[in-house]
C-alpha cells in the first residue's frame, strides 16, 4: 500500500492520518504483534500519509495551503464537500458553521427575506442546554462540565448568523440543484418547504430546528474507532476529543417576503 499520495476516491480518505516518515515505520514495525494496529493500514477508509514524500496534487495543494499537512494531525473529510477537511479537534465546530451556512443559501433561494440562527442547543446523556447565537448561555443544565461549557462557547461562536435578502423571485431550479447536490437537504421537513413555494402558496415564517453535527458524527466515529499507539506523537488525543464531543442543534426562522 503505497502511503505518498491521497487516493481520489473520496470514500478511502474519509479521515488522513499525517505522519512524518519515522512516524510511519514505527507504525509499520508495531503492526507485526499488534493486530488492531495492522488493520489501521488495511482500513478503506483511512488514508496513511507519509508527508515526506508526499506526491502533490490538487488536494495536497489545498491541504497545505490550509496549513495542515502537518505531521502528528488526524483530519476529517467534510461530509458536504469531499475536497474539505478540518483537524479533529476542530472539526465539528467547523462543519457545524458550514451547515448552516449552506442550508441559509438555500433558504435565500427560496426567496428568503431573512434567516436568522435563534439559538443553538447542546444535547448530552445527562442534559440539554440552549444558547442564543449572539449571547450568554441561557440555561446550563445540570452537571456542566468544563469541557461542555468550552464545546457550548466555541459552537456559540461558529454559528451566529443573520442573513438578509432583497425582494426577488424564488430560484427553483437552483433550489432543486442545491437539494440533489446536498442529500441531507431532502428529509420530509425541507422537502415540504420546498414543495410550498414551488407551489406558489404564501409562506412568512418557518422554523426549523436543524441537527449541525449528525453528519459530521460518520467520520468522526471512525477516527473514534482507530488504535494509534501512544509512541505516535499525535497532535491531539482522540480519546479526549471523543469525550468531549457533543451533538448540537440550530433553530433556525426563516422569514419570506
Amino acid at each position: 500500500m503505497s502511503h505518498n499520495h491521497i487516493p481520489q476516491e473520496p470514500e478511502k480518505r474519509r479521515v488522513i492520518l499525517v505522519l512524518s516518515r519515522l512516524g510511519l515505520q514505527k507504525l509499520n514495525q508495531m503492526s507485526t504483534p499488534d493486530l488492531a494496529v495492522r488493520d489501521l493500514f488495511f482500513n478503506d477508509q483511512v488514508c496513511l500519509l507519509d508527508i515526506s514524500s508526499l506526491k502533490e496534487n490538487s488536494l495536497s495543494k489545498k491541504l497545505r495551503g490550509s496549513g495542515l499537512l502537518n505531521p502528528g494531525s488526524i483530519l476529517i473529510q467534510s461530509p458536504y464537500d469531499p475536497s474539505g477537511y478540518a483537524n479533529i479537534s476542530d472539526a465539528s465546530y467547523t462543519f457545524a458553521k458550514a451547515k448552516c451556512v449552506l442550508f441559509s443559501t438555500f433558504c435565500g433561494l427560496l426567496g428568503a427575506r431573512k434567516v436568522s440562527v435563534k439559538h443553538i442547543e447542546i444535547q448530552t446523556n445527562s442534559s440539554n442546554s440552549k444558547l442564543a447565537s449572539n449571547a450568554s448561555i441561557l440555561s446550563a443544565g445540570k452537571g456542566s462540565g468544563d469541557a461542555k461549557i468550552v464545546a457550548e462557547e466555541k459552537m456559540r461562536k461558529e454559528i451566529s448568523i443573520v442573513r438578509e435578502y432583497g425582494q426577488t423571485d424564488p430560484k427553483l431550479d437552483k433550489a432543486r440543484e442545491y437539494m440533489t447536490k446536498y442529500q441531507w437537504l431532502s428529509d420530509d421537513h425541507i422537502n415540504s418547504l420546498f414543495e410550498l413555494r414551488d407551489a406558489g402558496i404564501p409562506l412568512e415564517k418557518e422554523a426549523y430546528n436543524l441537527s449541525v453535527t449528525r453528519e459530521s458524527r460518520t467520520n468522526l466515529d471512525i477516527a473514534f474507532s482507530l488504535t494509534i499507539p501512544t509512541q505516535i506523537d499525535l497532535k491531539v488525543d482522540i480519546s479526549q476529543v471523543k469525550e468531549e464531543s457533543f451533538d448540537f442543534s440550530a433553530n433556525f426562522e426563516v422569514e419570506f417576503w
